[in-house]
């Protein structure tokens, strides 16, 4: 564990709208591929950001963005 959350997006479309929903609440993420296997719904890309889980979750499900938590 690299004390980062990891949260799974659907596409590298997701998952950047999920990173203009981050920024635009002040929070810094970075998109990164998924491993093959690392998400139990298939997702193949995501965002990792070392902020809260709760708050993070909390944007993108304001935002309309579906989403997997992966790591915490």
């Amino acid at each position: 564990m690299n004390g980062k959350n990891t949260i799974g997006l659907a596409s590298v479309t997701w998952a950047m709208k999920a990173q203009d929903a981050l920024r635009a609440s002040g929070i810094d993420s970075t998109l990164v591929r998924l491993r093959p296997g690392q998400s139990p719904r298939g997702c193949s890309w995501g965002v990792e950001t070392a902020q809260e889980a709760e708050l993070v979750l909390s944007v993108l499900r304001s935002a309309g963005i579906p989403h997997n938590l992966l790591e915490r």
